[in-house]
């Protein structure tokens, strides 16, 4: 049986897909709130408040993701996505690199990898 963390999470997944950003975080808060080392729950907030323009929020909930388990590809893709948008892409540089490292096949990353060096090369 789901906790109520859990389930909290999942409805805010579901309005974020819906496109309603401010009843997803209010989910994903609540998710926090009972379970606040839930590292997906982190996640999906920080691609709320990305999704918002609110990328000092974003980065928070990345960075706390990465606090919990500092192997976790989607935290690690997404805070350097949030660098590179920030103007500090070299920053971002060393976490693509771990995430490729974890996760040779994230496109996402390869992708911006790509974007940030112009290297087509295997960025490991």
């Amino acid at each position: 049986m789901p906790s109520y963390g859990q389930i909290f999470q999942a409805m805010g997944l579901i309005q974020g897909k819906r496109g309603n950003f401010a009843e997803a975080g209010a989910y994903l808060e609540k998710a926090l709130a009972l379970e606040p080392y839930n590292v997906a729950a982190h996640v999906n907030l920080g691609n709320v408040h990305l999704a918002s323009n609110d990328h000092a929020r974003a980065e928070a909930h990345y960075r706390s993701a990465l606090q919990v388990d500092a192997n976790e590809v989607s935290a690690l893709v997404m805070l350097a996505r949030v660098l590179a948008e920030t103007g500090r892409g070299e920053a971002a540089l060393p976490l693509l690199r771990r995430a490729l490292a974890l996760d040779r096949e994230n496109q996402y990353a390869r992708q911006l990898h790509r974007a940030l060096t112009g290297n087509t090369e295997d960025p490991r």
